[in-house]
């Protein structure tokens, strides 16, 4: 009986790669990749055999690194350009966001979802307390005995991957641990940079004994039994 189960990877090792596939599946590279794509242009004995080779290795594509190479994130976003409305929710906390300009310049009340940042004026928002936040995860950490503890931050331009890296380097301070920088890896709160992050923080910080995650996302994607 041939044995498909994906296999767990055992803590530590690295993440199964394309190159892996390739060479378990005895195809060429661009064969591996018209698969990962939908198949086109491939035989079905090649298809099969990068798929049987995909479940025995565990391989997951790499989003963050897919991205890069084709430009596309893979969202798209709702735009409702109707402006007759009576007020706005702006749900983006990026700096130097152009919708808000826009707003004052319609003299459209509107509230933001998320602390907007480098805006000067008054501006009605609401946010959750990332700062008190992540000194409290930290502090958890820490009284749990854990002393290497690194973070899989969030955007450095929104207030939460600022305001919660700052927490994590006040409260390691407060307790007499100096930062270190192989201990940060910078995310983007998804699934995809939570792992590459964790990958990253591996390699660096090998000796590292917990892990800040700045959201739920990049948790899920930088445990180690993902595959």
């Amino acid at each position: 009986m041939t044995d498909t189960a994906p296999r767990r990877r055992p803590r530590g090792r690295r993440p199964p790669t394309i190159i892996d596939v390739t060479e378990h599946a005895g195809v060429s590279r661009g064969t591996v990749s018209r698969v990962l794509q939908g198949g086109h242009n491939v035989s079905p004995a090649a298809r099969e055999a990068v798929n049987a080779a995909i479940r025995k290795l565990g391989y997951v594509v790499n989003r963050a690194a897919r991205s890069l190479v084709t430009q596309r994130a893979g969202s798209v976003a709702f735009l409702l350009s109707e402006t007759h409305v009576d007020g706005v929710l702006l749900v983006s906390s990026h700096r130097g966001n152009p919708m808000i300009d826009h707003l004052r310049r319609a003299d459209l009340p509107f509230v933001c979802c998320g602390k907007p940042l480098g805006e000067r004026g008054a501006l009605s928002y609401v946010a959750s307390d990332d700062h008190e936040g992540a000194r409290t995860m930290v502090r958890y950490l820490l009284e749990s005995g854990r002393r290497r503890i690194a973070t899989i931050t969030g955007p450095q331009d929104t207030p939460g991957g600022l305001e919660r890296l700052q927490g994590y380097r006040e409260m390691l301070a407060e307790r007499g641990i100096a930062f270190d920088e192989r201990l940060v890896a910078h995310g983007d709160y998804s699934r995809a940079s939570g792992e590459t992050g964790m990958q990253r923080l591996l390699t660096t910080a090998p000796d590292l004994d917990a892990v800040f995650a700045a959201s739920d996302l990049m948790a899920d994607g930088a445990r180690l039994d993902n595959s």
